[in-house]
């Protein structure tokens, strides 16, 4: 009998953490150790630096919930950014400080008014109002009663006008009661590398530094991509503040390996099986390997005459992205449950690769087109080539064939770009990977996050590595392995 329901939605959950229900999410929610630094109070800001699919919104999640069980249940407000992000079009920063600070002071007095329960104090009687105007919590009796009752036909009126300035009374406020913690989630929502777009981040940073001295009960967490925070590094010098506020969120082997045990442990205990698993599992460093090997068939065959356990290739084909462990999981599940098997192989997963394949290569198009215009065409380049290059073939292929046909543009760069910037950007992006080969014939990979300075300067270029572009891509342009 199959210990595992593949065709069950709730077994491995939902790729994205922020659409969960509460119940499954905390029932294998990893508490990464980031969780712990970025709930440290004595920081007035930070900031996690993280791709899509990396874990930021769980993280979110998973930091207002201990904020929330902590004694002294401070006010916790969780937003997107788009949600409080200006409507304004000009290129001004002064004007983009401006309303940032309006949106997130609103923002604020909102949200505190509406945790109020009796206003004694002008200030008090001032945010709840706020809330009740904004709809952000139901008018009190009183307030009820006075709008119902007319002297000879004519109404007696509440004055409720808008919060003319909401700073100075949340500045008083605030210094007399617990901190508030807001976190942002996707403050580059939908970026794109032009000058509205630079503006309106490189001000967002700004109006949290005025935040931080003229409100320093206040607490700011926020997300942002790597690719976007070193575009405003390289812009913006005012950014360098916040150098040492910045949690760069990645995903090792043993990371990944602990999220998918965590899950199986997880719907084990949903389906009642917990108690009978877990007297067969080791209680060492074991357990977690010993639980993975419940849900796939394992070692798997990887590369040329070699086999490697389900995790390292599924960890390797998913780019270390979470979110596209999990999908790769669930797509391959579906091909278990139909044959009717009772863990997941290779030849699930081989099944699956070509549609997994093709959404990846769409998703990166999606999400650095705004860096590169150029990048669709750049991909397509690869299409029926090798799968390996050293520094020379790969610098050859775009100096005498691809830039005779495209001039991409990258962001950064405000002349034509190098065959050497093409290939370092496509080396931040993921697309390529770094492969150093030792003389036992053993090798191993870096990746930009490990290794950024590769293909960035003119001496020692490569450090001896080579390139191979990701797995991941290699089924949707039919590249050759040798």
């Amino acid at each position: 009998m199959a210990m595992f329901k593949f065709d069950d939605p709730t077994l491995f959950g939902s790729e994205a953490a922020d659409l969960e229900d509460a119940s499954l999410f905390f029932s294998y929610a990893m508490q990464r150790p980031e969780v712990v630094e970025f709930l440290d109070d004595r920081h007035a800001v930070r900031i996690v630096s993280a791709y899509k699919g990396e874990g930021k919104s769980a993280l979110l999640r998973l930091a207002e919930q201990k904020l929330k069980d902590r004694p002294s249940q401070p006010l916790v407000i969780r937003v997107t950014g788009s949600s409080i992000a200006p409507p304004l079009s000009s290129l001004n920063e002064d004007e983009w400080i401006r309303a940032w600070k309006q949106s997130i002071f609103a923002l604020l007095a909102r949200e505190i008014g509406a945790t109020i329960k009796i206003a004694l104090t002008d200030d008090a009687t001032t945010l709840v109002e706020e809330a009740e105007r904004e709809g952000f919590r139901q008018r009190s009796i009183f307030g009820y009663v006075l709008d119902r009752i007319k002297i000879k036909d004519n109404p007696i009126l509440q004055e409720k006008p808008a919060l003319a300035s909401a700073e100075r009374i949340l500045q008083r406020w605030l210094s007399s009661n617990d901190k508030v913690w807001l976190l942002v989630d996707d403050i580059d929502h939908n970026y794109a590398n032009n000058d509205h777009y630079r503006v309106k981040l490189s001000s967002f940073l700004a109006a949290v530094k005025d935040l931080m001295v003229k409100t320093p009960e206040v607490r700011i967490r926020f997300t942002i991509r790597p690719n976007v925070w070193q575009i405003l590094r390289r812009n913006y010098e005012g950014v360098s503040h916040f150098r040492e506020s910045v949690l760069p969120l990645s995903w090792t082997l043993q990371d990944c390996e602990l999220m998918v045990s965590r899950r199986v442990e997880g719907y084990l205990h949903r389906s009642g099986e917990w108690s009978r698993i877990s007297r067969t599992l080791p209680m060492d460093a074991r357990r977690v390997e010993a639980l993975n090997k419940l849900l796939f068939e394992t070692p798997m065959p990887w590369g040329r005459d070699s086999w490697r356990p389900a995790t390292v290739v599924l960890y390797t084909l998913s780019r270390h992205r979470p979110r596209w462990l999990i999908e790769l999981i669930k797509e391959s599940a579906k091909r278990t449950n139909k044959r009717g098997g009772s863990k997941i192989n290779w030849d699930d997963i081989k099944d699956v690769l070509a549609s997994f394949s093709k959404n990846r290569y769409d998703d990166t198009i999606v999400e650095f087109k705004s860096h590169c215009a150029e990048l669709p065409e750049l991909l397509t380049a690869f299409a029926n080539q090798r799968e390996r290059y050293t520094t020379d073939e790969l610098l050859k292929l775009f100096r005498d064939s691809v830039l005779q046909q495209v001039h991409p543009k990258i962001s950064g760069y405000t002349h034509p770009v190098q065959p050497r910037e093409v290939a370092h950007f496509l080396f931040e992006i993921g697309f390529l990977s770094a492969r150093l080969d030792r003389p036992d014939g053993s090798y191993e990979h870096a990746t930009y996050a490990d290794q950024p300075d590769l293909l960035d300067s003119r001496v020692n270029l490569d450090q001896g590595y080579s390139w191979e572009i990701h797995p991941v891509f290699r089924h949707v342009l039919k590249l050759r392995s040798f």
